[in-house]
């Protein structure tokens, strides 16, 4: 896959405004869709996994999975497809804090109640139980 930069048009559809993240398997951009005229994210899979067939095929069946799911609190699926032999998924680009810095803050707050825990006299919500924050 060639460079993914600002203004990058991606199969003459989607042209990139700026990266949003990187995880494990994929990088998400910021981009516009030129035919309907919104905002969406782009979810191209990492090279690495993009050579393997199986996982690549995975990423597809989990774009498909996906774009059968309607519920507020999970992202539209608009489209999926191969460019430049890297495969990507389309879907809702909804603006806020990403789950990254959603999970570092739950971390954090987890970790400042355990230190109020220790300190003498003081209360801890929850009834007193720190709990354990995950988010799957």
């Amino acid at each position: 896959m060639t460079g993914i930069g600002h203004d990058t048009i991606v199969d003459g559809r989607y042209r990139i405004l700026d990266r949003l993240g990187s995880g494990g398997m994929a990088d998400v951009y910021r981009a516009e869709d030129l035919e309907l005229r919104r905002q969406v994210a782009l979810k191209f899979l990492h090279l690495r996994f993009a050579e393997d067939p199986e996982f690549v095929e995975r990423f597809r069946r989990e774009a498909t999975s996906a774009a059968g799911l309607h519920h507020p609190n999970i992202v539209g699926i608009f489209d999926r497809g191969d460019w430049d032999g890297t495969p990507y998924i389309a879907m809702e680009y909804v603006r806020g804090r990403t789950l990254k810095i959603i999970k570092a803050g739950m971390n954090t707050a987890a970790s400042e109640d355990a230190q109020r825990a220790r300190m003498p006299g003081r209360r801890l919500p929850f009834g007193g139980r720190v709990p354990k924050l995950s988010v799957q």
